[in-house]
């Protein structure tokens, strides 16, 4: 009885452990871009020396970031202000949904503020029977299609043509990112993929997150009028997230 005891508290102080190494538990938000670099880049290692998959997405996520801040150093948005404030906005929605989670698994209902398309992705992360690549997008939807108009709007975005303008060139780092992702996946896809495949993947992934941003553009548009609220938004990227997971016969 003991052992079986020792075996448990052992499980739920690793889950915690793991959201502790990844996030810092003492800081609640994020407070400069520099800070989600260092996280994101600790917490991408952690997991991938794990076999998490969780990984794959924080590690793609750290460079679009560093990308970012290259940009903004080289003034190459027309609002920089804004562009740093949506870019550290939403990642602190990325770090609270992981902490969330991570933080169920140790405590179970003592946290209950997972989105529910997060809630599947991290969910079929952790159990890890889906092909790697779906498992990414799924990360990808949740982040782009459920997060992003929040963002958008808690960000101030003004929805003008110089607003989007600035959208569009921080899309243009996430779609660009095709080759960090694929070379993160084979941390720990280690399937020998051709190079058909590699291109036919680059081709959809690119187009998914343009379709995705699109979305989530609109959706924010709409959100701002009011014209469809924060629970429909999750419903629509929840509806998403469960037909990309049929995509898994396709991805092996």
């Amino acid at each position: 009885m003991k052992k079986i005891l020792l075996v448990v508290l052992l499980s739920l102080y690793s889950s915690f452990a793991l959201a502790d190494v990844v996030f810092d538990s003492s800081v609640n938000e994020y407070q400069s871009l520099e800070e989600v670099v260092m996280n994101f880049h600790k917490g991408s290692e952690e997991l991938l020396t794990r076999q998490d998959p969780n990984g794959i997405f924080m590690k793609v996520y750290e460079l679009v970031i560093r990308r970012t801040e290259q940009m903004l150093e080289e003034n190459q948005f027309e609002d920089p202000t804004w562009v740093r404030q949506i870019a550290l906005t939403y990642a602190n929605y990325y770090r609270r949904a992981f902490f969330a989670f991570q933080t169920y698994q140790a405590y179970g209902s003592w946290v209950s503020t997972v989105a529910t398309p997060w809630w599947l992705a991290f969910t079929e992360n952790k159990n890890n029977q889906l092909a790697i690549p779906v498992q990414f997008i799924l990360s990808t939807n949740a982040h782009i299609q459920n997060d992003l108009p929040l963002a958008l709007i808690e960000s101030g975005a003004d929805f003008s043509e110089r607003c989007y303008r600035d959208y569009k060139r921080i899309g243009v780092i996430f779609t660009g990112s095709f080759e960090e992702s694929w070379q993160a996946i084979h941390r720990l896809d280690h399937k020998n993929r051709s190079e058909i495949e590699k291109v036919m993947s680059s081709w959809m992934a690119q187009n998914w997150i343009a379709i995705f941003r699109d979305t989530a553009w609109k959706n924010a548009v709409k959100l701002s009028k009011q014209q469809i609220t924060p629970a429909q938004i999750e419903q629509q990227a929840y509806k998403a997230g469960l037909g990309y997971r049929t995509l898994d016969f396709w991805a092996r």
